[in-house]
């Protein structure tokens, strides 16, 4: 008896609800714990910063349960439903997800599962439950969006609720991301009876079981997600630290729904905290896994004469490019203003705009910017990094511009000229510059054979994507098509040498975020780059140094 009234209260102790505030999210303090709170803060600042409302569903058993909604700023027909883990702030623990997503292009539902925060509910029950709750927001995504497309993310218990619907018909949802998902019952109020009584305490956990089959009217042995797995209808991707002890787990689903199953272990994490600390291998792996199932169009840039042929697409590196590419010095910059451009009275368009580099930077000094690039999740970037400032930012091939002619006074490219159709668009640019106007053609790399670290780095880079044609640069002027001259001007060009600093941590990044690496390689082939790379930096550079680039700028006049 003593043992079943142990169980009975280790039951509520764990079922009831949490009353949990902002200051508590699911991730432990053995990792870089003030850095990933300082994320997680600013994720949520942001997110409540965006357009959103509360949306609402009644329950099957006439409960009351809240969410989120974030419509996208594009109108997507995708929305991503996100669920929260065990006794946790829904908004917050999924604020930094949610911000992916939204730059993804998609909308964000973040639900509040029962018996936490807005919901109603006196008790949790871990997917059993709560998996009929979620038949109801799906209908509800439906509701508002009939012909759209779902996409479910689950975090720890929240991917445990995730489970339970893998092996279930459920209209318009495509596929699962599930991160470090509870996968047994059993386990979980095992290792509960020893948490609280410091021991293995085999009755405890029968009779919380007991209890807990007994509440909610359910067989714990058939909470198993790798009997769940054996019937899945869905593309899966399973992700977790590499501190948990999942890859026999997953390794087993795999096995049983190896078709469509997908498994990312993120190196140097515990649970739930890969998403902070393997930001770009964890991201990237979600657009691969996406667009592979979901059927949405990948902005792949395929030109034999750039990297053999290869295909790339710079939105899988647009969080990585918006972190780590925007290294462009003063000096950079005061080129362009010395030759009184892109400044007060002066409407500019930048193409191939990426993360908004240069509209930001050159923002201060009184022009009027537009920004495209054929990437959408690089203009959300875009969108993102510009707030407060008065840019436009348009999802646009540069050979596929919608502009009234005589519109600029400038036109800019930086580091996207060569990626351009110009025997199609230099007509168009003739055209939508105002006379006299200007197109100015922008560059900037590192210069490998004059600088030790950053040949060590482009040799790996080769290693890792032979093809790759962006090394071996060496400085001079940029090369402009003879089409142009037909319309064009050549007024000025200059070549010179600078100095750009970079951390280990920085550099990696620039590295990574280009088009030989982040833009084209698999997450397998990044990740061990990633590690290979790393080691490189801690042998041949100091923790701070300067990479000798060169930079090139072209200006054409109108004709």
């Amino acid at each position: 008896m003593f043992e079943k009234i142990k169980g009975n209260k280790t039951f509520t102790k764990l079922m009831k609800r949490q009353n949990i505030n902002l200051s508590y999210v699911m991730v432990e303090p053995s990792d870089s714990w003030y850095n990933i709170i300082s994320t997680i803060h600013n994720s949520l600042n942001e997110m409540k910063k965006l357009p959103h409302n509360e949306v609402e569903i009644t329950s099957h058993d006439n409960l009351k349960l809240k969410g989120i909604y974030y419509p996208n700023s594009k109108k997507s027909s995708v929305t991503v439903i996100c669920l929260h883990g065990y006794a946790s702030h829904p908004e917050k623990e999924m604020a930094f997800p949610g911000l992916f997503y939204l730059s993804q292009g998609y909308n964000v539902l973040i639900t509040y599962q029962r018996a936490h925060g807005l919901s109603q509910g006196k008790f949790m029950s871990l997917g059993v439950l709560e998996q009929q709750d979620m038949i109801r927001w799906i209908d509800k995504v439906n509701e508002m969006n009939p012909s759209g497309n779902i996409i479910i993310h689950g975090l720890s218990m929240g991917g445990g609720i995730a489970f339970h619907l893998v092996d279930k018909n459920i209209k318009n949802v495509k596929c699962f991301i599930i991160d470090a998902p509870n996968h047994s019952l059993k386990n979980f109020f095992k290792e509960a009876a020893f948490e609280f009584y410091k021991k293995n305490q085999d009755k405890i956990t029968f009779y919380t079981i007991q209890r807990f089959e007994k509440e909610f009217n359910t067989d714990i042995n058939k909470s198993e997600i790798v009997d769940i797995a054996s019937n899945s209808k869905y593309p899966i991707l399973l992700t977790a630290g590499s501190n948990e002890d999942f890859e026999e787990i997953f390794a087993t689903v795999k096995s049983r729904n190896p078709k469509d199953t997908e498994i990312v272990i993120l190196p140097e994490c515990d649970h739930a905290n890969g998403m902070y600390r393997q930001t770009a291998m964890y991201q990237n792996s979600i657009i691969e896994f996406v667009n592979k199932y979901l059927g949405e169009i990948i902005m792949e840039i395929i030109d034999k004469n750039i990297d053999g042929g290869k295909s790339f697409d710079w939105g899988r590196t647009s969080c990585d490019y918006a972190k780590y590419r925007d290294i462009y010095p003063k000096e950079f910059y005061d080129k362009i203003i010395n030759r009184s451009l892109c400044i007060k009275n002066q409407t500019v368009l930048d193409l191939g705009t990426g993360t908004g580099v240069l509209p930001r930077n050159l923002y201060s000094y009184g022009a009027k910017w537009i920004g495209t690039d054929i990437s959408e999740n690089q203009i959300e970037q875009a969108k993102l990094l510009s707030k407060n400032m008065d840019i436009e930012y348009y999802p646009s091939s540069a050979e596929n511009l919608d502009f009234p002619k005589n519109s600029f006074d400038v036109i800019t490219a930086c580091q996207c000229f060569f990626y351009f159709d110009h025997e199609k668009i230099m007509p168009t640019l003739h055209q939508l510059l105002k006379k006299d106007g200007r197109l100015l053609v922008l560059y900037m790399t590192w210069l490998p054979f004059e600088d030790k670290i950053a040949g060590e780095s482009e040799n790996l880079v080769l290693k890792y994507n032979p093809t790759w044609s962006g090394a071996k640069e060496t400085m001079h002027p940029i090369g402009i098509p003879d089409c142009y001259n037909e319309k064009f001007e050549l007024v000025y060009h200059e070549e010179y040498k600078l100095n750009v600093p970079f951390t280990r941590e920085t550099w990696h990044g620039r590295i990574k975020a280009c088009r030989g690496i982040g833009a084209s390689l698999s997450t397998e082939e990044i990740a061990n780059w990633e590690t290979e790379h790393k080691s490189l930096l801690e042998k041949i550079a100091p923790e701070e140094f300067e990479i000798l680039h060169y930079g090139a700028i072209a200006e054409l006049k109108k004709k």
